[in-house]
């Protein structure tokens, strides 16, 4: 299984990475979720590209919905694991605010 869904909670997003390879230039980011369980992991993930712009519209501390790649290859006689995202849903607690007032005030969101 290479492929997996995550969710938790964003605890940390790091700085913007950039440069240019062979194929042109590239954007990447770590951040960290902690997961929602038991006894909760935190766990790095990187994002790259277009999945980026979900990852910002995210917030630390919020709730976070992640689809992940999960990889590992032995460069040198030592392993190395990677978790990309792909797919990056945040939590909108703003906008299920807006529509519970609207219901509390006597008005239907609809």
């Amino acid at each position: 299984m290479s492929e997996m869904k995550i969710e938790g909670k964003l605890r940390e997003v790091l700085d913007l990475e950039s440069g240019i390879s062979d194929k042109g230039a590239w954007q990447k980011q770590g951040f960290v979720i902690e997961t929602i369980e038991r006894y909760p992991k935190m766990l790095y993930i990187t994002a790259f590209g277009k999945t980026l712009e979900h990852l910002s519209n995210c917030k630390v501390d919020g709730g976070i919905s992640i689809d992940v790649n999960i990889e590992s290859r032995k460069p040198n006689d030592k392993w190395f694991t990677n978790i990309t995202a792909w797919r990056i849903v945040g939590e909108d607690k703003e906008a299920d605010q807006v529509k519970l007032d609207e219901v509390e005030a006597g008005g239907l969101p609809f």
